[in-house]
């Protein structure tokens, strides 16, 4: 037989979408995406804060350029990298402060028919941020050091916390959800002493 929740269970329950929102808004990923993506021929510069296309050279500003190969740099920052060569990767890598960044280079890119991700830290006020960028690069047949990059998304979390690459919302934090289900096994033990204490005064 299935037992009706106490009314306070019910009342935390209802207001867990006040509780999980309060948190969520707090730790919010930045995202800029487009399905048909951005092209611009030998180089391309966009902005993970203010969500651009081109623009002035700011904080959080990153350029993408073909010269030969992808040489990346970023405003305050670096791109996620080993040994000097861009790193490539895959969709839900994390990115954080185990990784390196810094300026990069790599002789290839994947193309624009299957783009890769690359991972991003970048200071802003003194706050670190990571981020990443969905990209593919085209080189031209006829010269090598021309290409067209087309620039399919990048995101970053506003809190400064690790991000995983390709992730558009943030994930609740962990002491939201260890503090919801300490309320509810709070209320859920209050619960059983009160069932206790009416058995027992039934059976005086």
């Amino acid at each position: 037989m299935n037992l009706p929740l106490p009314s306070h269970s019910r009342k935390i329950i209802a207001a867990l979408p006040v509780i999980i929102g309060a948190n969520s808004a707090s730790a919010e990923i930045i995202y800029w995406q487009e399905s048909s993506g951005a092209s611009r021929n030998f180089s391309i510069d966009f902005n993970f804060v203010d969500k651009t296309i081109g623009g002035s050279w700011t904080p959080g500003s990153v350029n993408l350029m073909w010269k030969g190969g992808l040489m990346v740099s970023a405003y305050g920052g670096g791109i996620a990298s080993s040994e000097g060569q861009v790193s490539l990767l895959s969709f839900g890598d994390l990115i954080d402060d185990q990784l390196t960044f810094d300026y990069a280079y790599t002789s290839s890119w994947p193309s624009s028919s299957e783009p890769g991700y690359a991972g991003f830290q970048f200071t802003v006020d003194d706050s670190t941020y990571y981020g990443w960028a969905l990209f593919g690069v085209d080189p031209d047949a006829e010269n090598v050091f021309d290409a067209n990059l087309t620039l399919y998304g990048f995101a970053y979390d506003n809190t400064g916390a690790a991000i995983t690459a390709g992730a558009i919302s943030a994930v609740p934090e962990p002491t939201t959800t260890t503090a919801i289900a300490g309320l509810l096994a709070g209320s859920a033990a209050a619960f059983a002493v009160r069932r206790r204490r009416k058995a027992q005064l039934a059976a005086v």
